[in-house]
């Protein structure tokens, strides 16, 4: 009986242990994700804006030309139309997203995100646009299904992977925008 008593105490004792160490651990924090605009004829995400600046169509090709020659590790491989003629600059680029484990705070890699960007150059201005942004898998599954997703049923893991794609991209939009309206400096002749 004694054993019996002492087993059914140990017991108890387990399981209130086991019960309150699960009250214990953390929940994965809620995720805001930011809005994305939709594309009304193809239904993809995009980002475009059509900006003024000064100089010639050109000019503005050669800046952005330099400037996709120094963001991109590899610029052969990203560019992948160069038409001066018909000032036009088609880039296809790639980065990572991560997944951070709320609980444990690793990071791990999720996967590649894959998007397309493209200018076009006027006089006075130049447009950009990025779109086909999508997960790299062997077909096509683009960032529109997640947020679709998240709209049924929250998920944090894609929610913060919609994060990351958002942060990044407008990241390549800063950049871009601000090395093509730098005024280069005129070299002094002698």
């Amino acid at each position: 009986m004694r054993t019996f008593i002492k087993t059914l105490v140990i017991a108890i004792t387990l399981l209130i242990s086991v019960s309150s160490s699960n009250a214990q651990k953390k929940k994965a924090p809620v995720i805001e994700i930011p809005e994305f605009a939709i594309d009304e004829t193809t239904k993809l995400v995009v980002y475009n804006e059509v900006v003024q600046q000064k100089g010639t169509k050109g000019e503005l090709y050669d800046k952005a030309l330099a400037w996709a020659m120094k963001f991109y590790k590899s610029p052969s491989n990203v560019l992948r139309e160069r038409d001066k003629e018909n000032a036009k600059l088609v880039a296809r680029s790639r980065f990572y997203t991560f997944y951070t484990d709320p609980k444990k705070g690793t990071k791990t890699r999720m996967g590649t995100i894959e998007y397309t960007l493209t200018f076009a150059f006027k006089e006075g201005r130049y447009r950009y646009e990025i779109t086909k942004i999508n997960y790299k898998a062997q077909s096509y599954q683009g960032v529109e299904q997640w947020i679709d997703g998240n709209k049924k049923e929250y998920n944090y893991a894609t929610a913060s992977y919609l994060v990351q794609v958002d942060e990044e991209l407008k990241k390549v939009v800063a950049d871009f925008k601000a090395s093509i309206a730098k005024v280069e400096k005129a070299a002094e002749s002698w």
